[in-house]
Order: structure tokens, then sequence, then C-alpha cells
């Protein structure tokens, strides 16, 4: 396997020669490390995905601010640190949402006599 190009050098060939090439090269180095990361925490396929998609549409979108920065591979890491808390804060607050509507369901009289046929099913 050939040895990848250092993202600090593939950032700048991404931002002065627009290549999609260095880019993709540049995504290919970093995600196993934005990977690893929401890894730590997140158990679900979908979201470790969502993560390491948010963090390199973040980091195209700041490519250009980050041509002077110290270390491109610390700021995707601290960014994809922050895209999982996000995701863990946002499966949370879901997860509760669902909770309340259950138990409003479940404690609010109704006066169909069907309700327990068309109430949603709890899993």
């Amino acid at each position: 396997m050939p040895r990848l190009e250092d993202p600090k050098h593939l950032l700048r060939k991404f931002v002065d020669h627009h290549d999609e090439a260095a880019f993709r090269d540049l995504v290919t180095a970093l995600t196993p490390l934005v990977y690893g990361v929401a890894k730590r925490r997140l158990s679900d396929a979908q979201q470790i995905e969502e993560v390491c998609q948010n963090v390199f549409v973040a980091l195209a979108g700041k490519a250009a601010a980050l041509i002077d920065h110290p270390s491109p591979s610390a700021w995707v890491h601290r960014t994809a640190a922050l895209e999982t808390l996000k995701a863990v804060r946002t499966a949370a607050t879901k997860q509760r949402r669902l909770a309340m509507i259950e138990n409003e369901l479940s404690t609010r009289q109704h006066s169909c006599e069907d309700w327990t046929a068309i109430r949603p099913l709890a899993g």
C-alpha cells in the first residue's frame, strides 16, 4: 500500500488547485481518525457515518482557513469529537421525547373504545 501524503500538503493542493483527488486522498488519510473518534461513543453505524460525513463537509468548507493551521489533523480530531457529542445529545433528546410521548399516551384517558387497536405499538 503506498504511503499517503501529509494531510497538510493535501489540504494545500485542494485549496490552491481545487484538486478533488487531493481532497479524496485527504479523506482517505483521515477517515480512520474520524471513524475511531465516533466509534468510541456511538454504536450505531448510521450515526458514525453521519459524523464522518459532517466532519468532511466541514473540512471542505473551512479548507482555506485551515491552510495555516498548525495541524489540520488535530482540527479534524476536535471536529469529530464535537460532531460525535452532538450526535449523542441528539439521540438522547430524541429518546427523551419518545418516552414523554409514550408516557402521555399511556396515561391519557381516551374516549375512543377502540383506542387499543389504533395506539402506537410500544417497542
